[in-house]
């Protein structure tokens, strides 16, 4: 997991939702979630738990879990912004995609990223100085981080067991990196964007089972 910090300019350049703290929603990801029969489901293709994960219900309870992070702080809540999350879905696919993961692809960081977007927005602060462009946090988590191997078929022994448990390992890792945790409990920060895409690859051992590796990428913006 890597993180980044939005620029800053010096001065001399010119309906109520309640967030519950993410301790409340525990469930054992990454340590000790059952053994799990593998299910067929899409194409005959095997998968942890029997379905694949949904990019979209993980970016969900991403923004979910992120919020509550800010609650507990005593922050408040960010504004999703789906322009932000279409910049942030564009980097988790290329990082998919280009099989790389980093801030910058082609020499574009997250800020070069957000201009060509048409994403101008500048964020003044109370000494003058403004700020423009992105922060950002990307997370790169396998699904099965284990799994055995018996005489007639290979089972999954710890793995997130579905969107919700993946998104809150992803924030949880966030959180316990001091670089990502500053983004997430940035006091200017007002919006974010999440985007999340998935890579599928086959177990070498079984041409039938499914790794997921899930990339995700928020994006934070301190505009009103």
């Amino acid at each position: 997991m890597v993180a980044i910090p939005v620029m800053v300019v010096p001065a001399a350049i010119v309906g109520e939702i309640k967030f519950d703290p993410i301790g409340k929603y525990l469930m054992d990801t990454g340590a000790q979630a059952p053994s799990m029969a593998i299910g067929q489901s899409h194409h005959g293709m095997r998968y942890a738990g029997g379905q694949p994960l949904s990019p979209s219900r993980i970016e969900y309870w991403i923004l979910y879990y992120t919020n509550a992070e800010r609650e507990a702080a005593g922050l408040r809540p960010l504004t999703h912004d789906p322009a932000i999350s279409k910049i942030a879905r564009g980097h988790s696919r290329n990082m998919v995609s280009l099989g790389v993961y980093a801030h910058e692809i082609h020499g574009k960081d997250p800020t070069d990223r957000a201009l060509e977007a048409g994403y101008t927005c500048r964020a003044y602060r109370g000494d003058g100085s403004y700020s423009y462009g992105l922060s950002e946090n990307i997370s790169r988590q396998p699904r099965m981080t284990r799994w055995s191997v018996g005489s007639t078929a290979i089972t999954p022994q710890i793995f997130s067991r579905d969107f919700q448990d993946m998104a809150l390992s992803i924030v949880q890792g966030w959180m316990n990196s001091p670089g990502h945790r500053k983004n997430i409990l940035d006091r200017d920060t007002r919006r974010i964007g999440v985007g999340v895409a998935v890579r599928y690859e086959k177990i070498t051992q079984s041409a039938h089972l499914t790794q997921e590796t899930v990339f995700a990428t928020q994006n934070f913006s301190a505009c009103q």
